[in-house]
């Protein structure tokens, strides 16, 4: 069968709409082709590729069809046929002059963006932008369709257990300490320990506690972490267990044993930035500290593909098709071993941000069994793969699933890419209301669909996990090194009998929820004794209004980009040196941060 091209016309727009908009997504709306044929297009000039083209093409230069490349790589011949490159790229090693002029323009937009004074220079893109709102209503109605058949699979796997009264946390209080890499203690000198005693008021060292409600996701904890250590979320960050922990439930890293824990606890490795920091949102539209607190006071934030248990396994899957073709890869038997042998794009430690603290931490006192733990998980896990088999039983609408799936991550990579051109681009030309800012507006609508709806399917796959441990490990800026140790001192649960069943069996109705909360009473796990005072109405608040509360703080806040904590002793050293000229210096880059040198009451750190 003759190759469907696009028409000489059509591929040469494509190619120069590239250059002046580089967004797969947007040249789709604008010229009305679909976004395999825009990317193929880009893959036959040279403009876009990744490390899946690369293979597919290379083995296309080889002679090979697309169906031997498709057993070679173990893909399927569609998502081959994605990627292959049109033919008169096939017959040309040199590009196109329009690819030529396309890739100089992107480059020196792409100079233009990192100075913050670029501007999107193409009138013609931007008077033909338009979303094509019958294909959206259509694609929204097919879903909806697919989504009744999904739901009727689990009605019975979401029903609450209210057969019992459990005495759960509703509040945690957890101390932060800042720590080295490994969650050693932080190795300062004598010197140093002067100089941050003097000038950053640090006693013991940089500690924080706070009040926290048990629900609170690691996705939230990360933007109350920011806060209240004064950095600006500007860098990649990431949660892990202690490396003991981790080599417990692990067995020592074993590679079968890990990747069934994708999902339950670790991210399986990759590098979608624009799904994993989904909701890093920041537009400024309001204080950086305002919006830190929305993230982690009680708002459902946009939930990452990559965080779910299903994706994680999907990815598990595609990863051991891959190994079993690999000498090395093959042979490895632990993660340690494996990381020798290939790039694995992570130490494959990093927990997934869904989970709460309830799901993770559990006070200091209480012995956690690693046994039943494990046990738990094993039938969790069962459970939930017997789900997946039966929603892959529904054949086409578990293949829309996937495929919503993928477009959500494809919108939000998308979606990323026009927020910078829009940022550093079309304000500062002072148009008030460009196309390109309309299909933005759209696509963010479209995006928050897809994540609702895949959300609801998603979340039903989600095993439920005991808390494994006491202490987690935040990682904030690879370069800068920061770890904070976090710590779970206490837990607080309430003994509020309108929320439980009575002896026979009936859960009381709350004829006035103010006048519930008041009557909470709040009871401590280690010994049950119930809290009382300004103690007991600070854990009230915290549990009615989902939002943390500071209680203590040693320590000034600390600032990006400083160089660790041997960079932040030499600020101080600086600012406070003889050398005037220097100093001030010093301070206005350190204002530029948000760094001022004050202190700031515990209760209004958070």
């Amino acid at each position: 069968m003759a190759e469907n091209q696009p028409s000489e016309n059509i591929y040469n727009q494509i190619v120069k709409a590239y250059g002046e908009c580089p967004s797969v997504q947007t040249i789709s709306l604008v010229l009305g082709v679909s976004k395999m044929t825009v990317q193929r297009v880009l893959i036959t000039e040279g403009l876009w590729e990744s490390k899946r083209s690369r293979e597919i093409v290379d083995l296309a230069k080889q002679g090979k069809t697309a169906e031997e490349i498709a057993n070679a790589l173990y893909l399927s011949l569609k998502c081959v046929q994605n990627y292959m490159p049109y033919k008169r790229g096939m017959r040309q090693e040199c590009v196109t002059a329009n690819a030529k002029i396309a890739k100089q323009k992107r480059e020196r937009m792409r100079i233009a963006l990192e100075g913050q004074r670029g501007k999107f220079a193409s009138s013609s893109i931007t008077d033909r932008i338009q979303m094509d709102e019958n294909m959206l209503r259509k694609e929204r109605e097919q879903f909806e369709d697919m989504m009744k058949n999904v739901d009727k699979l689990f009605d019975k796997e979401n029903r609450p257990d209210t057969s019992a009264k459990k005495y759960i946390p509703s509040v945690l209080k957890l101390r932060f300490e800042l720590v080295n890499e490994d969650g050693s203690c932080l190795n300062l000198s004598k010197e140093d320990k002067a100089v941050l005693s003097k000038y950053a008021k640090m006693k013991e060292g940089f500690i924080r506690e706070a009040i926290v409600p048990s629900g609170i996701s690691l996705n939230a904890l990360n933007y109350m972490i920011q806060r209240l250590y004064g950095w600006q979320n500007s860098h990649l960050h990431r949660f892990t267990l202690t490396k003991d922990t981790f080599n417990i439930i692990t067995e020592q890293g074993d590679i079968k044993v890990w990747e069934g824990l994708c999902g339950v606890l670790f991210r399986f490795p990759n590098e979608d930035y624009a799904d994993q920091y989904c909701a890093d949102d920041y537009d400024g539209t309001q204080s950086f500290k305002t919006w830190l607190k929305n993230k982690y006071s009680g708002a459902e934030l946009p939930f990452s593909v990559g965080d779910t248990y299903l994706d994680n396994q999907l990815q598990v899957e595609a990863f051991e098709k891959r190994r079993q073709n690999h000498d090395m890869m093959r042979s490895a038997a632990t993660l340690d071993e494996l990381i020798q042998a290939v790039d694995l794009g992570g130490d494959g430690e990093d927990l997934v941000e869904r989970l709460s603290l309830l799901e993770l931490l559990c006070p200091e006192y209480v012995t956690v069994f690693i046994d039943k733990w494990l046990s738990n998980v094993s039938a969790e896990t069962q459970n939930k793969q017997a789900m997946m088999v039966r929603c892959k039983s529904l054949g086409s609408e578990y293949v829309e699933l996937l495929d919503s799936i993928s477009e959500l991550r494809k919108r939000r990579i998308t979606q990323a890419e026009m927020e910078r051109i829009i940022r550093d681009g079309f304000r500062l030309t002072g148009i008030p209301k460009s196309p390109v800012e309309q299909v933005y507006v759209d696509n963010k609508k479209e995006i928050n669909y897809l994540d609702s709806n895949c959300r609801k399917i998603l979340s039903t796959f989600e095993p439920k996990i005991l808390p494994l441990t006491d202490t987690l490990l935040y990682h904030y800026d690879y370069g800068d090194g920061w770890c904070v140790k976090i710590t779970c001192l206490d837990g607080y649960y309430i003994n509020d009998s309108w929320d439980y069943p009575n002896e026979d069996g009936v859960v009381l109705g709350i004829a006035d929820d103010n006048q519930a909360i008041k009557d909470w009473e709040f009871f401590d796990c280690r010994e049950h004794k119930k809290i009382k005072g300004e103690y007991a109405e600070l854990l009230r608040n915290v549990a009615s209004k989902k939002t943390p509360v500071c209680v203590y703080s040693d320590g000034l806040a600390l600032l990006d980009d400083v160089g660790g904590i041997g960079g932040f002793v030499e600020m101080l050293k600086t600012l406070h040196g003889d050398n005037k000229e220097d100093a001030e210096s010093m301070r206005e880059w350190a204002n530029n941060q948000g760094w001022f040198g004050r202190s700031v009451k515990v209760e209004n750190m958070l």
